[in-house]
């Protein structure tokens, strides 16, 4: 039906069809209605808005210097807004920041120490540089003297002058890439030296250099003084003196070092070629001073003679020695292992003909693959090859156990069992504690 003015009316119930609007954050929903027929329309069923959905999407911290703040952002329609965080107020909590002591790894760089503040990092009290002279005169301060050691196994003892004005605050050895500091002296030697004992080589590395820094202060700074040796140049430079029998001891050490790097190539499936044994490289350099020595080792008549480890267990089941060995690979000492259970003071005391040496608790040991306590004794030295060592197991002051062996029983066994390189290896080994031996005690 048409109206009036031209337009189309219904004459019954209006068709309606209806459209969503969905509800925003900010704007409500609602739903039109539109008659098909005569385009009548309307709104109706409203929904009402939902509101952000405001969540953090950034945070930069406040800190003592400057405000920070926090940002969040409508899930739904990215709006967002941010919120400022005030500076944090303080009061400076002081922290030390350690002095940096001169050390050959980082330069010789020595600096004061400063402080900081722990919570916001500025600093109160800075570090300043410290001076550090490289070429004292050694008179007054630095290496005055480098002595072997054969008494104990192999080992250096560096004697430090130091004269009024001066004092020392640590050796720094630099031997086969490592860096070792030693900040107490062993003993002050007659002549007012301060000694330092560096044990860290072996046998197959006694031709490597050893690089000795010490390192002292005065009212100035920090002074150095540094010292480049090997154990083989010390032996040459003392081979051939008036005593026949030191002479014979470093020999008889030259040829161990070179029976055990041949040992410990052919261990590890390699070879070491003729010219690369200290031996060789000691020889070389015989020659190159002039020195008519010819190099030699010991032959003492027969070979070392000894028994198998002696065991004295008593009546208990809860400890038991199992194994005794002596690792001559790189360095001389003997270890034993043990398996204990439920024993509340468990210790080992280590003794040497009679001498306790060590006693050892359970933090002290290592445990092997089997879970049996690996005990190990270096404290024998080279004069003390054929003396019992017994290492017997403690619960508190009552003996569970012990076990006796020697250096010179093992090396009997070993010389009556191996051949090739371990073979050589031990009778070096022998021959090297027979004339060490025979200097000190005859």
């Amino acid at each position: 039906e048409v109206s009036e003015d031209g337009k189309v009316v219904c004459s019954g119930e209006h068709n309606y069809s209806s459209v969503v609007t969905e509800p925003t954050c900010e704007a409500a929903g609602y739903t039109t209605y539109t008659c098909s027929v005569c385009s009548d329309t309307y709104t109706a069923d409203e929904v009402a808005a939902t509101g952000h959905n405001y969540i953090e999407t950034d945070r930069v911290p406040a800190t003592t210097e400057a405000a920070g703040s926090v940002t969040y952002t409508c899930s739904a329609c990215g709006d967002s807004y941010t919120e400022e965080l005030p500076k944090i107020e303080h009061t400076h909590t002081e922290e030390e920041i350690p002095a940096v002591l001169p050390l050959p790894s980082n330069g010789d760089v020595a600096k004061t120490a400063g402080s900081k503040c722990s919570v916001c990092g500025e600093v109160i009290v800075e570090q300043t540089d410290v001076d550090v002279t490289n070429t004292p005169s050694w008179e007054t301060f630095g290496i005055d003297a480098v002595e072997l050691i054969l008494t104990n196994n192999i080992s250096l003892n560096y004697k430090i002058n130091v004269s009024a004005g001066y004092s020392i605050d640590y050796l720094v050895f630099i031997f086969e890439g490592e860096e070792y500091i030693l900040d107490e002296y062993s003993t002050i030697d007659s002549q007012g030296r301060y000694i330092y004992n560096f044990d860290k080589t072996r046998p197959h590395k006694i031709d490597s250099n050893i690089s000795a820094y010490v390192y002292g202060t005065t009212e100035d700074g920090y002074v150095v003084d540094k010292y480049d040796y090997s154990v083989m140049e010390y032996c040459i430079a003392i081979i051939g003196e008036e005593n026949p029998a030191k002479t014979t001891v470093i020999s008889d050490l030259l040829y161990m070092g070179a029976a055990t790097q041949k040992f410990i190539a052919d261990s590890n499936g390699s070879t070491i070629n003729e010219e690369d044994l200290v031996t060789s490289k000691a020889i070389a350099l015989l020659e190159e001073q002039g020195k008519g020595y010819e190099l030699t080792p010991s032959t003492f008549a027969g070979t070392p003679t000894g028994s198998n480890p002696k065991y004295d267990d008593y009546d208990t089941n809860n400890a038991m020695w199992q194994t005794a060995n002596v690792l001559i690979g790189s360095s001389t000492c003997i270890e034993y292992s043990f398996t204990a259970k439920d024993i509340e003071g468990l210790t080992v005391v280590i003794e040497v003909d009679g001498v306790k040496k060590l006693e050892l608790t359970p933090e002290e040991l290592t445990i092997d693959s089997k879970g049996r306590y690996l005990v190990t004794v270096e404290c024998i030295t080279s004069i003390q090859y054929d003396c019992d060592v017994k290492a017997t197991i403690m619960d508190g002051d009552v003996a569970l156990g012990s076990i006796t062996y020697s250096i010179n029983d093992y090396l009997a066994y070993t010389c009556g069992k191996a051949t090739g390189s371990k073979l050589d290896l031990a009778q070096a080994v022998y021959n090297f504690g027979q004339s060490a031996y025979d200097l000190f005690n005859k």
